[in-house]
Formats: C-alpha cells, sequence, structure tokens
C-alpha cells in the first residue's frame, strides 16, 4: 500500500495523491498515521515537497517501531521453536501476524503464515489448521506475484488437504499449482523448476503415474535448455558456470525421481535405461558411492529380469567402485552375486574365481556370516555342475564354520545337497544318514521360527487392539506395524523354504529306499510327503493367488506323489495299502481333463486292475479294466488282459464283444488260464466261430497248452 501511495505521489496530482492517502488509512494501513491524516484533511498541504517530507517523516517513525515490534515476536518464536516449545510459539507467531497485518506489511504478513502453516503441518500435525493458513498464505504470495513462495504455500497446502481428506479442495489447489506456476510462466527455468515440482508432489501424493508425465516434460525442458546453452561457444562467466552446476544437480535429482517412479510402476527395463543415466551423471560429480549403490539395484534388476549378462556387466562395474570406494561389504556382496550369476551362464572358471575372492575378502576382514554364505555358494554351484566330491567337501566346511562362528547358514539344504551327491556317487548309506540328518535339522530350525512367529503374532495382537480400541490413525505406528509385515514375511517364507527342503529330502529318502528294495520304510517317507503337502498346500515350484489355484497345485503336487507310491505299494505286496493309495489318487485324477492326466488315470486303473487280479477279484478287475479302455479309446492296448480277466471272471457273456476270430487266436496265446470244455463252448459260440470239429478241436488244444498260473509285471 505505501509503495502505491508513493506511486501516486509521482504523479503530482495532489487530489489523487490524497484520495489515495485516505484510503490506506481507512483500510488500517497504519492507525497512528491514520489519525494523523483524518486531522490534516481539513487543511491538506498543496506542496507536493513538503508534502512528502511530512508524510515519510510520520511513516519512518511508525514503521520502525511496529518493525521492531514484529521483529522481536518473530525472534522468540522462533527460540521457542528450538526449545520444542511449539504452542507456544504458534502462540507468539499469531500476535506477530497480527502486528504485520496491522501494518500491511505483507511481507512480514507472508513470512508470518509460512511459519504458522509449518508449524501447523510439521510440527503439530493439524493438518486442517495448516490447510487454512497454506490458502491464505498462497493468495497472498499470488497477489504479490511471488511465485517461489507460492509454489511452497502451495506444496505444503497439497499435503495438509491429502492428509484432511479434502479430495476437491486438492484438485483445485493441484490445478492452481499447474495453471499459475507453469502454464502462465514465460519463464522456461522457472517453468523447468515448477514442472519437476509437481511431478514431486504426484510422486509422494502416491499418483506415480502422473508424476512421471510432468518428471518427463521438466527433463525435456532441462535437455532443451542444456542444448541451447552447449551451443554458444561464447566464454562462460562464472554466473553461467554457477547456473549450469546447479542445473547439474537439478538434473540428478529429477532423473533419480523418474528412475524411482518406474521402479514405483514396475517398469524395471525402462528403470535400467535411466537408472544408468543417473549413474553416469552421478559419476561425473565423483558421487561414487551414490553410483555404487544404483549400479547394484540395476544389476539386482536385470538379474530379476533374467538378463544374466546385463547383470553380469552391472555388478562388475559395481565391483570397480566398491574396491574404489573401500566399501567391503558391498564388495563381498557383489562377489557372491557374480559368483552365482557365472555360474547360471555356464561359466564355472568365473564363478570359482568370484567366489574365491569373496572368502579371501572375508577371512582378511574376519566377516563370518559372508565368508559361510560364500562357502554354501560354492557348494551348492559345484553341486549343480555334478563335481560331487567338491560339493560334498564345500558344503561340510560351510556346516562346520557355521558352528564354529555362530553364524547363520541353509544347514538343511547343505545336508540335502551332500545327501544328493552321495547318492549320485552311489553311496547310498552316506546318502540317507544326510536325507536324516537334513531332516532333523529342519525340526530344529522350524521349532526357532515358530518361536519367533507366536511371538510377533503375540506382539502383533496387542498392537492391533491398541489401535482399534483408541481409534488412532498414527503414522509411528503404521510405521511400526509395517515392519512388523516385514517380519511376518520373511518367517513366512523361511518356513516355505524349510518345506520345500524337506518334501525333497522325504521324497529322495522314499527313492533311495525303493532302490534298495526297503519299501515298506520307503512307503512311510512317502506317506510324510503326503502329508506335508497337506499341511503347507502350496506346490513348491508355483506362487499361487488365491484358495483355488493353491487347492490345485496341491492337487498336482499329491498326484505326483501317488504316481509313485502306488508302484512301491505294489512291489512290497502290501496290496490292500496300494489298493487304497490307487483309489485316493484316481479321486484326484478325475478332478483334471487334460490329456496327460487323462494317461495317468489308465495308467493306475491297469494297476488297480493288476492289485484285483492278485486278490481273485476278478470282476472289479474288469470294471477297472473296462474303464481303462473306455479312457483309452484304444482296445488294442489292453485287450488281452481285459480277455483273461474275463475268462478268470467267468464273465463269458461280455466275451461276446469279441467277434473277430483272428482276435481269438491272437488272445489265446495271452490267456492265463486252462478252461474246461462247456466253457470253450459257451466261448465258441459267442464268437460265433465256425462248428467245425477239427477247428473246434484245434481251439481246445490251444488252449490247454497255456500258462497255469496268472502273471503279473512287477514293475
Amino acid at each position: 500500500m505505501l509503495t502505491h501511495f508513493l506511486n501516486t505521489a509521482k504523479t503530482v496530482n495532489l487530489q489523487n495523491l490524497k484520495n489515495c492517502f485516505v484510503q490506506s488509512a481507512k483500510s488500517g494501513f497504519q492507525i497512528k498515521l491514520a489519525k494523523h491524516t483524518n486531522k490534516a484533511q481539513s487543511n491538506f498541504p498543496t506542496n507536493f515537497v513538503t508534502l512528502k517530507s511530512h508524510f515519510h517523516t510520520q511513516i519512518n517513525k511508525i514503521e520502525q517501531k511496529t518493525d521492531l515490534t514484529w521483529l522481536k515476536l518473530s525472534n522468540r518464536g522462533e527460540a521457542l521453536l528450538g526449545k520444542g516449545e511449539y504452542l507456544k510459539a504458534k502462540e507468539i507467531f499469531l500476535k506477530a501476524l497480527l502486528t504485520s497485518q496491522q501494518n500491511c506489511n505483507t511481507a512480514q504478513e507472508l513470512e508470518t503464515f509460512n511459519k504458522l502453516a509449518v508449524i501447523d503441518y510439521a510440527m503439530l500435525e493439524d493438518f486442517q489448521s495448516a490447510s487454512n493458513y497454506c490458502d491464505k498464505w498462497s493468495k497472498l504470495s499470488h497477489f504479490l506475484k511471488d511465485y517461489d513462495s507460492l509454489s511452497d504455500s502451495l506444496s505444503i497446502l497439497i499435503f495438509s488437504l491429502a492428509r484432511v481428506g479434502e479430495k476437491e479442495k486438492l484438485k483445485k489447489a493441484l490445478l492452481d499449482f499447474e495453471t499459475i506456476l507453469i502454464d502462465q510462466q514465460k519463464d522456461q527455468v522457472f517453468k523447468r523448476l515448477m514442472t519437476h515440482k509437481l511431478g514431486s508432489l504426484y510422486r509422494s501424493l502416491g499418483d506415480y503415474k502422473k508424476g512421471l508425465k510432468y518428471l518427463q516434460q521438466a527433463q525435456e525442458l532441462l535437455e532443451k535448455h542444456n542444448e541451447s546453452v552447449n551451443g554458444k561457444e561464447k566464454e562462460k562467466t562464472q554466473e553461467q558456470i554457477g547456473h549450469e552446476k546447479l542445473n547439474e544437480e537439478q538434473e540428478i535429482g529429477l532423473l533419480e525421481e523418474i528412475y524411482r517412479s518406474n521402479l514405483k510402476l514396475s517398469q524395471l527395463e525402462i528403470a535400467i535405461v535411466n537408472g544408468k543415466k543417473l549413474v553416469k551423471k552421478l559419476k561425473s560429480k565423483n558421487k561414487n558411492v551414490e553410483s555404487l549403490r544404483t549400479l547394484m539395484d540395476l544389476a539386482y534388476f536385470a538379474k530379476i529380469l533374467k538378463k544374466h549378462t546385463d547383470a553380469i556387466g552391472l555388478y562388475s562395474e559395481a565391483s570397480t567402485l566398491a574396491e574404489k570406494t573401500g566399501l567391503v561389504d558391498e564388495l563381498i556382496a557383489i562377489q557372491i552375486v557374480l559368483g552365482e550369476l557365472y555360474s547360471l551362464t555356464k561359466n564355472l572358471e568365473q564363478s570359482r574365481e568370484r567366489l574365491e575372492l569373496s572368502i579371501k575378502i572375508c577371512t582378511e576382514h574376519n566377516k563370518y556370516q559372508e565368508l559361510v554364505t560364500s562357502y554354501e555358494m560354492y557348494g551348492n554351484i559345484l553341486f549343480n555342475f555334478q563335481h560331487w566330491d567338491d560339493a560334498i567337501n564345500k558344503l561340510k566346511e560351510t556346516i562346520d564354520l557355521s558352528k564354529k562362528h555362530n553364524v547363520q547358514c541353509s544347514e538343511g539344504l547343505a545336508l540335502l545337497n551332500i545327501g544328493n551327491s552321495y547318492n549320485f556317487l552311489k553311496h547310498y548309506d552316506q546318502a540317507k544318514d544326510h536325507y536324516l540328518k537334513c531332516l532333523t535339522s529342519l525340526e530344529k530350525s522350524r521349532n526357532r521360527v515358530n518361536k519367533k512367529w507366536e511371538q510377533l503374532i503375540s506382539r502383533k495382537v496387542k498392537s492391533d487392539e491398541r489401535v482399534e480400541t483408541q481409534k488412532l490413525i498414527n503414522e509411528n505406528a503404521i510405521e511400526i506395524n509395517g515392519k512388523k509385515f516385514q517380519i511376518a514375511k520373511r518367517l513366512e517364507t523361511t518356513i516355505s523354504q524349510f518345506d520345500n527342503i524337506q518334501y525333497k529330502a522325504l521324497l529322495n529318502l522314499m527313492h533311495l529306499l525303493t532302490k534298495t528294495s526297503k519299501y515298506s520304510e520307503a512307503l512311510e517317507y512317502g506317506e510324510q510327503a503326503i502329508q506335508l503337502i497337506e499341511i503347507a498346500p502350496v506346490d513348491h515350484t508355483c506362487e499361487c493367488n488365491n484358495e483355488e489355484s493353491r487347492q490345485e497345485h496341491t492337487n498336482i503336487t499329491k498326484i505326483s506323489v501317488y504316481n509313485e507310491i502306488q508302484k512301491i505299494a505294489i512291489l512290497s505286496k502290501d496290496l490292500k495299502y496300494a489298493e487304497s493309495i490307487i483309489k485316493k489318487n484316481l479321486s484326484l485324477l478325475k478332478l483334471f481333463q487334460k490329456i496327460d492326466y487323462q494317461h495317468q488315470e489308465i495308467d493306475s486303473l491297469n494297476l488297480l486292475a493288476s492289485v484285483y487280479m492278485q486278490q481273485n477279484k476278478w470282476k472289479d478287475a474288469c470294471m477297472c479294466l473296462e474303464k481303462a479302455i473306455h479312457s483309452s479309446q484304444a482296445i488294442s492296448d489292453n485287450v488281452s488282459l481285459v480277455f483273461s480277466a474275463y475268462l478268470n471272471g467267468k464273465c463269458l457273456n461280455k466275451i461276446g464283444n469279441f467277434k473277430s476270430s483272428d482276435m481269438f487266436f491272437e488272445l489265446s496265446k495271452n490267456t492265463f488260464m486252462i478252461l474246461n470244455e462247456s466253457e470253450l463252448k459257451q466261448i465258441n459260440n459267442l464268437l460265433n466261430l465256425t462248428d467245425s470239429e477239427n477247428d473246434f478241436n484245434d481251439k481246445i488244444n490251444n488252449f490247454k497248452n497255456l500258462n497255469k498260473a496268472l502273471k503279473v509285471d512287477d514293475n
């Protein structure tokens, strides 16, 4: 208002000057000056110089006094903030706001609104009050065309409105930011900065798609600016150099936000491209630690995408930086992952080299956990490359070092692979011994994890009850619960890994004992595998998103185990048990319509028929074989077995299905029992064969020469 008054004074239009000054007084520009003006209205000076001098004298006196009052209040408020007395500080700043408004000092008013908004938002978390102050602050900033202040006020306003759920006001604030600060700006540098800021705001609000849109626009503006600067060959001033350095820092920040947005939107391949640009910029500024961390992230994403060659390149670059910066933990971690990646690309030599380097560094720096991890990785890789003896030695060293230094290792997996190695070497006793040790180790580990799980559930229940009863949404509490959720997820994953290893150990024991003809013992471990599948129903090689898919994979896993158990049961001569297992398998196989499962169903029906035959249950065997023929739609596959079952089951009326005399002769070769003459005559009539006496006698002779006992293939 004072500026407006003095500008009017320059026109030397005394009437306008008088009106302006009186209006200033009426609007409460300065109380004491207003009183003085009212007195002076009747005798308004006509000499401009005298008038100007008089006004300046009065204004200076009042401003000095009021400025001092506001400054004292502001300093006092700052001191209280430093002590953490936020409510008292707010009271003081409210007094300062009143003083600035009484003095019509917009600069002071603007600064005070800023302080009050920040106190409410960041310190008192009174987001409703903060949004009110921000609203007034933004309007004043807009009126004064102070766009830096306007961007700050709108930023805090947007976050405050988001916290209180004022969706319509939030939309308007975001629109204001875009239209006032970006669309109406001719200054390209300011436009770019505000576009960047708006992108950051959207990211913070969780709208990564929109945030990425504005961040990319800001990047384009920055690239255009850089092109225009680089095109000029004149000597750069210190100021220009300073601006360039600032632009480089802004570019790094912008690239990082774009990269992070790509990650949030699961755009991993694009994130890797932008991440590489970021690393290049970070390296140019000698920010080696930041470059290293980013490279390690990029390499990890490449590994997730199974781009092993790209991942190796990125990790190798990171390894060089880790060595340069002296970050030992990162250097070791990189060597271990490179050892794994080289093994995946079938490069055992490079894999060995990296893991041996990791072991060397770990030994030098007493990094025992990493040392054990390196040995474990080494042993498992040697196992995968079928270097059985070396794998056994490395994995045994892993377990010994783990116990010696009291650090963790996947003992269950190590013991499983030692057992597998002995199995491949045909050292069956040692293989069995290590499979059993594996199961014992897993049981101990599971008990430890279950205790942690129980403690976690107990704490979580208490936490949930507290939140529910108090009806609080406390950001810190959410963060704590978030951490607990992560712990729970890790424990769940660990238990799943135990299940997977235990499942493999049980199956391997079953196979091993079958090979050594210990069928009954093999069946015990097969049953345990089935029980484990029912307890942990997820197929260990597949992620299931819902209960239906989980149940489907449970059934698929059970079928694969039942297919093996039913054969072992027949070999064990425990026919009752074999019958029950095959029936369970058939009930599961009926759930699947795929051709592969239909073939498995036919195999199981044939096995069940053979079990019935061994128990002289011929009619039951006939039913099984009929189902098998119906399913396969190929009579010739099982026809001789069916014919035998019909004959032995005295189901002579069924033999009428076979009309071909050629087939009859073929079947006679594979029929397992001697028939009497009346039965042969009945068969002859059913098959509509010739009544020639000689021909009939030939049939009798053929049947009399058949084997007397039913033969069943043990396999």
